[in-house]
């Protein structure tokens, strides 16, 4: 077996098999476990982006026996059960029977924590060809949640819709609708959906009136997030008495996927990129974590979505204000927004006054008033919002006062790549 490598401790876009965290503080494993167990339950999981929600149900359910499809670009009802019917594999067109059918057969263990590892999934697919292979007669197309019903009602496999917020309000009612039967059959649901938008999804999920459960997921803790660092790299042959630095824990934005991404450059920038033949003492200076920040900021991809919030809608008429800010540089409103969100030390929600405060301390001498900020914010939500399928990177909200950043991605791209330098 070969030795370790910082590439299958630290995993941001895979899950963690060796730097899973439970967060003991929260029992969310022993929840979802409890929820799941409950008939006719739908549970919605709601958290901030990049919380580890997908992670959660993975790490329960396993992998094995959860089906796992996108909300993005679902235009329709029939969308979703095409997808989950794509997961298992079944066929487009199905004979009909012209006789007697054999059993679907699926069986689950308990091991682990919930469900067993038996790969029921692909045992559905399995047992669906055979079944195929024995019938006759004349053909029929997909039949949308009734065959989902058929074939997974009292089986032990999930089905997780994720970013069920990504989808048209009118077509999630139409799923909701439909999502109450299956369940009441027997199949089991985990909706994920954003923080942000779980007031959305609750109005239009009222056909689920107490068939839901809801597990709320909070942003990560220093703590929680320190534990990442804590159980990865000793594996590496790190010191046991590693010392990791604050600003490695603060600046991952309360996501445990961009403190992966930080903590695997860390990793290879301070020589353990492969696990050390000998123990060895982590050391981190002060001057390695910009060298470490900036590498990471190379696998964020937020360059473009940068750029759209620096420059807003092309000026008519009269050019932009300018205003001088404390560090030198000058820049229009837009620039004094991303300045001040990103000396905001990790903070990923602000009210109005909260943020316009924060800017008036980033500036000096005259600073952007109230419409030409609240309208610079309105700009930056609208313009960064995906039109196929309204993931949103930041957001403002005109009732509520408050602006977001959902996406911690950004937000740690903008302090650390040299992007506002000037």
């Amino acid at each position: 077996m070969s030795e370790l490598t910082a590439y299958d401790v630290f995993t941001p876009n895979e899950y963690p098999s060796y730097t899973y965290v439970e967060r003991s503080t929260h029992d969310y494993e022993k929840k979802l476990i409890k929820y799941l167990r409950i008939g006719g339950t739908t549970v919605v999981v709601s958290g901030p982006s990049k919380s580890g929600k997908t992670i959660l149900a993975r790490r329960v359910v396993g992998d094995s026996n959860l089906v796992v499809v996108s909300a993005s670009g679902i235009r329709q009802e029939s969308d979703l059960w095409d997808r989950i019917l794509d997961k298992i594999r079944a066929p487009h067109q199905v004979t009909k029977a012209a006789r007697s059918q054999t059993e679907i057969g699926m069986q689950g263990s308990v091991a682990g924590m919930l469900f067993g590892a038996v790969n029921t999934v692909a045992r559905v697919s399995v047992a669906y060809q055979k079944k195929l292979e024995k019938e006759s007669g004349e053909f029929y197309q997909r039949r949308g949640v009734a065959q989902v019903v058929d074939l997974l009602a009292g089986e032990e496999v999930v089905v997780l819709i994720d970013d069920f917020h990504f989808i048209d309000r009118k077509v999630q009612i139409e799923i909701a609708k439909a999502i109450k039967g299956a369940s009441h059959e027997g199949v089991k649901f985990i909706l994920t959906v954003a923080s942000h938008r779980s007031d959305d999804l609750e109005r239009a999920t009222n056909q689920l009136t107490g068939r839901v459960a809801g597990l709320d997921i909070e942003h990560w803790k220093h703590d929680e997030l320190m534990e990442i660092a804590l159980a990865g790299f000793p594996l590496l042959n790190a010191a046991n008495d590693i010392l990791v630095p604050h600003n490695l824990v603060s600046e991952a934005g309360g996501s445990p996927q961009l403190m992966q991404l930080i903590c695997l450059n860390a990793a290879i920038e301070m020589g353990f990129e492969d696990k050390s033949e000998e123990p060895k003492p982590l050391s981190i200076a002060e001057e390695d974590i910009a060298i470490i920040m900036q590498e990471t900021t190379s696998l964020t991809q937020q360059k473009t979505v940068a750029e759209i919030l620096l420059h807003g809608p092309k000026a008519r008429g009269t050019e932009r204000d300018v205003f001088n800010l404390r560090d030198g540089t000058s820049g229009d409103v837009y620039y004094c927004i991303l300045k001040a969100l990103a000396d905001g030390g990790g903070k990923l929600s602000y009210s109005y006054e909260e943020l316009k405060a924060k800017i008036g301390n980033t500036v000096i001498g005259v600073a952007p008033q109230g419409a030409s900020i609240t309208n610079a914010l309105f700009q930056m939500a609208t313009r960064t919002t995906d039109s196929d399928t309204g993931e949103k990177v930041v957001d403002w909200d005109e009732e509520k006062r408050t602006f977001t950043i959902i996406d911690p991605y950004i937000l740690f791209y903008l302090k650390w790549s040299g992007f506002l330098d000037v």
